[in-house]
């Protein structure tokens, strides 16, 4: 796990100052640093690195193959190095035992392409033919680490790297916001890729290559992984317990493939199923005493710790529980803009950020359950379109339409009231009001895309936003029918944007503000394969979801430690508005800075009219503030 960075055909670049850039990446990659510097080709490549597969300086980056034609900087980690070693690479004379050199004897014997698409693991990758003048950039097939290039029509530049946190720092470019970008920040509370806030400036989509040849300075961009192909296979003809076992087997293989570590790994324990799941079949069958991580609330609507407690102590693993508490998260807050150097907004952004600090005092590596709801059914807009979209459809949309408007507009308040007051579930459901108001909202549905948008976006007010910008949703959606099979279309559309642009880079920035490397099993992408073959009845039916996950999971736990509701990796946010940070978040939406990009007054209606229980604006604000702390850093 580490950060990179390369510039092609900069004059401004020397060594001091690739030195001076790179320090902005050091929390990435604190353990050494390495450069390469061609200046008859202006070339100038940095890598940071964070040692945790031979930590000798045998694996230094940027490193050379043993032919001396390519040079390669990598971040990430490849969990079939060893057997990809043992099959093709015998003869290969190997100067260290990381996984990079692995990847660089591969590409002498393949080329780039043919490598990539053999690799099982998360990474981002820089490689440079020396022979062909060329630059190759990817990313892994589901998005887990970042990697960002500058590409103008005007310029014959190149620029990539892990990290845009330097260019608040540099005049190398002129920094403008990209408001298209922007407008979409503010619908999903993250920047959706190829996008960047910066113009020129975009991210290598996951599954992508982009290749630049710097004589010519074209660029060429190709696809070794799309994630709409998953759904394209061949349907398991194996019944549910024959599935079962499978995927137990496929599982096991995979998470022993990610313990391989030269420094010490643990794991993520929320007691919700994903991550329960996982640190079981470690504890059961490859490391009894694992190390596992839970932290935990105030709030008990919020809190997992009890749960995960009882399944750590009917393990008998290493358990380590802290709590956040109200006074820390303002120094949180205040580091985000640091570690996430694009505006970013979901507030599970800062328990997450804890966890990892918490994490990485014990280890240096942990496993979670990331991906575990997007592909075994987790998320309850699946559930809802599974049971009941077919029933509303059957209803004439003006009379959806009027009866969601009449609950939403006019009498909001006393709906979400009565029903609060009236049903004891919001004792069971973190935001339980939150998905009260979702399911209103989700009546003037047109149709199932619509549906996926509603759930998936902020509500604007049009005069909220003074800038003009021209998506109205996230283009990468149009590449999907959702008329076709729903259910595989709203999975599909979670792993194409939600997934990596949300979740995965949450978890990357959130974990690498610690120098933590965080593996997540359920994306290996034979397991991804796996899992979309299998008819959704497996996964999710009436009001049961990760249905097949559970069955896996009764073989190792007794059933009293699995039947818990789903809360997700969340903390109360929208309480917190309304008490401790109050003040906080008044005396920073009065800013000027955000004067030229919102209507103050529309800001402040929205912090005065927010209340937890029944207009709660929580997540809208916390994207604002976001947005206000990233564009004042220094």
């Amino acid at each position: 796990m580490c950060g990179f960075l390369g510039f092609i055909n900069f004059n401004e670049i020397n060594k001091d100052n690739l030195i001076e850039l790179s320090n902005h990446l050091h929390h990435r990659g604190p353990d050494s640093d390495s450069y390469y510097i061609n200046q008859d080709k202006k070339i100038y490549l940095c890598h940071k690195r964070l040692s945790i597969i031979d930590v000798s300086s045998n694996a230094s980056q940027p490193m050379f193959s043993q032919s001396k034609r390519f040079i390669i900087m990598f971040n990430g980690e490849i969990y079939n190095f060893k057997y990809l070693k043992n099959k093709y690479l015998s003869n290969y004379k190997f100067q260290s035992s990381s996984d990079t050199e692995v990847i660089l004897g591969l590409v002498e014997l393949f080329g780039f392409n043919k490598t990539i698409e053999k690799l099982e693991g998360m990474f981002a990758i820089a490689l440079f033919d020396i022979k062909e003048n060329k630059f190759f950039l990817t990313r892994d097939r589901f998005g887990e680490k970042p990697l960002y290039y500058y590409n103008s029509d005007n310029s014959n530049k190149l620029f990539f790297t892990s990290d845009l946190l330097f260019l608040k720092k540099s005049n190398l470019f002129n920094n403008k916001i990209n408001l298209n970008a922007l407008g979409l920040y503010f619908q999903y509370n993250y920047i959706p890729s190829p996008y960047s806030i910066y113009q020129n400036i975009y991210k290598v989509k996951p599954g992508e290559i982009i290749e630049y040849n710097i004589l010519n300075y074209k660029i060429k961009k190709n696809i070794y992984f799309d994630s709409k192909t998953l759904f394209n296979k061949n349907k398991t003809n194996l019944n549910f317990d024959e599935s079962s076992s499978k995927l137990d087997n496929l599982l096991s293989n995979k998470i022993n493939d990610q313990l391989t570590s030269d420094v010490p790994i643990g794991t993520f324990l929320s007691g919700g199923i994903d991550s329960t799941l996982i640190t079981t079949i470690i504890s059961k069958k490859f490391i009894k005493k694992i190390d596992t991580f839970t932290i935990g609330f105030d709030n008990n609507d919020f809190d997992e710790t009890l749960k995960a407690k009882k399944i750590a102590d009917y393990l008998g693993v290493n358990h380590h529980v802290e709590y956040l508490n109200n006074k820390n998260i303002i120094d949180i807050i205040d580091k985000i803009p640091h570690y996430f150097s694009e505006p970013f907004a979901d507030s599970s952004q800062i328990p997450t950020l804890f966890l990892s600090e918490i994490t990485r005092k014990k280890v240096k590596v942990a496993l979670s359950g990331d991906g575990g709801d997007e592909l075994f059914g987790g998320y309850n807009r699946y559930l809802f379109a599974i049971s009941y979209l077919n029933k509303i459809k059957k209803i004439p949309y003006l009379l959806r339409s009027a009866t969601s408007n009449s609950l939403y507009y006019l009498n909001k308040f006393y709906v979400l009231k009565f029903i609060l007051n009236l049903s004891n579930t919001r004792n069971k459901y973190a935001y339980f009001n939150n998905k009260i108001e979702k399911t209103i909202k989700v009546l003037n549905f047109k149709n199932n895309f619509d549906y996926y948008n509603i759930l998936t976006t902020n509500n604007i007010n049009k005069n909220l936003l003074k800038f003009k910008h021209i998506f109205n949703h996230n283009p990468a959606l149009d590449t999907l029918d959702f008329d076709e099979n729903l259910y595989e279309k709203l999975t599909n559309g979670d792993i194409l944007t939600y997934l990596p642009d949300d979740i995965l880079c949450k978890v990357d920035r959130s974990s690498m503000a610690s120098s933590l490397e965080v593996r997540t099993p359920f994306l290996n992408h034979e397991i991804a394969k796996f899992a979309t073959s299998l008819p959704h009845e497996y996964k999710i039916n009436k009001n049961n979801t990760k249905i097949i996950l559970k069955d896996i999971i009764k073989k190792y736990l007794p059933e009293h430690l699995i039947n818990f509701p789903k809360h997700g990796f969340t903390f109360p946010l929208n309480i917190l508005i309304n008490t401790t940070l109050k003040e906080y978040f008044y005396d920073n939406l009065n800013s000027n800075s955000l004067s030229d990009f919102f209507d103050k007054k529309e800001i402040l209606n929205l912090l005065n009219s927010h209340n937890n229980k029944y207009n709660d604006n929580s997540t809208l604000l916390w994207s604002i503030l976001m947005f206000k702390k990233w564009i004042e850093y220094k």
